[in-house]
């Protein structure tokens, strides 16, 4: 919606670059056109959903027994990536989210899903 009024302010000059604080704005727009083109990508969601089964699957397979176990420090690196992984997702979805149509039709409020990502990552980091 900032780049409607951008390019209207533009054109209102008579189509020259005008340099004020409208001007600034630019970057972060198309940044968050990246972002939803991103967010968007066929294979966006798959490849979370994949992460997501693969952090379960490592979680499933930590020794709680032997707490110094090879096994658990190979483990405990995988989760800084997937934990890595999950942050980039939440925040490139919050950016996305600011343009408004970023959710599918039937989806609940990118907001939510932002806020929720987010917590659950904190109780991550907390262990």
């Amino acid at each position: 919606m900032l780049d409607v009024y951008i390019d209207a302010y533009i054109a209102s000059r008579g189509g020259r670059r005008v340099f004020s604080s409208a001007s600034m704005w630019e970057d972060v727009a198309s940044v968050r056109r990246l972002c939803h083109y991103v967010v968007n990508l066929r294979y966006f969601e798959m490849c979370i959903l994949m992460v997501i089964t693969m952090s379960s699957i490592a979680l499933a397979a930590e020794d709680p027994v032997q707490a110094n176990a090879p096994r658990n420090n190979v483990l405990k690196y995988l989760d800084y990536v997937f934990t890595g992984v999950f942050t980039f997702e939440m925040v490139i979805k919050s950016f996305a989210a600011e343009r408004g149509d970023a959710a599918d039709s039937g989806a609940a409020s990118p907001r939510c899903s932002a806020v929720c990502g987010s917590t659950l990552l904190s109780c991550d980091n907390t262990k």
